[in-house]
């Protein structure tokens, strides 16, 4: 099922073109595929998702690929466990669109493939995924996807940051306070963000591999610099707003200011 090599922005535009003009439709093939894959009903589960996964639909190529790697006996991995997984997505369960995501990033099971990977992962990321927000900012750092674009980045990486999601998102997100890259500039706001990072950092626990647009050592040594240069005022400040910080629910409108 898997497009030749170089359509897959062909691809790309005729599933937004599906969706923009027949949603409905759209829509309702994927749910009644949906439901006849759950109900092992293959033949009308490959006819209804076959064009969906043609057309680029992550959850409808995970669903066709589990029904033809049954057909042709080449099951080498937990196929209900993959079913499972592509099932609860589609019926709009946030953790298995993420799940399903990390999948077309590493390959091991379905075929890597960066654009399926993005899609999944701002579908989480919108509907309030901490984890998948910090992702989504690393693929727009990196371009792995979707365009590469810092700003949007660092909108991504402020609203996991809010939340607590790692020490890594607030180090990132006081970098683009540093920088003013998608958020106004802000010395105070950078170093805050710092001290967050170190005070939580011992709490992190291993997360999925991403870019780091600032790493710890260098945070450290950028918070000496900044506290030896701020006033003392804007030192002490950036000390409190860190010693009484705590997570918050983070919607668009706290980052983007809209």
């Amino acid at each position: 099922m898997s497009p030749p090599q170089g359509s897959s922005i062909r691809f790309g535009i005729v599933l937004a073109l599906l969706v923009h003009l027949c949603p409905v439709a759209y829509a309702d093939a994927l749910q009644d595929g949906t439901a006849a894959f759950a109900n092992k009903d293959s033949a009308t589960a490959l006819r209804l998702l076959a064009p969906l996964a043609d057309a680029g639909d992550p959850i409808a190529f995970c669903m066709v690929t589990v029904l033809q790697d049954r057909a042709h006996g080449r099951v080498a991995y937990d196929a209900d466990g993959m079913a499972a997984t592509c099932i609860a997505a589609a019926r709009g369960e946030t953790a298995s669109a993420f799940a399903l995501a990390g999948n077309y990033r590493t390959g091991l099971i379905l075929e890597r493939d960066a654009a399926k990977a993005a899609s999944l992962t701002r579908r989480a990321a919108e509907q309030g995924l901490p984890v998948a927000q910090k992702v989504l900012g690393d693929l727009y750092a990196e371009g792995a996807g979707v365009p590469r674009d810092f700003a949007t980045a660092c909108r991504w990486w402020g609203r996991a940051a809010l939340q607590g999601e790692s020490s890594e998102a607030a180090r990132n997100f006081g970098k683009c306070h540093l920088t003013g890259t998608g958020v106004p500039p802000s010395e105070t706001e950078a170093l805050t963000w710092w001290l967050i990072a170190k005070k939580n950092a011992r709490r992190d626990q291993d997360g999925l591999p991403g870019w780091v647009f600032q790493s710890e050592a260098d945070a450290d040594r950028l918070t000496a610099a900044l506290m030896e240069r701020l006033p003392a005022d804007e030192v002490a400040e950036a000390q409190r707003r860190a010693r009484l910080w705590q997570p918050v629910r983070a919607d668009r409108k706290t980052i983007d200011g809209r």
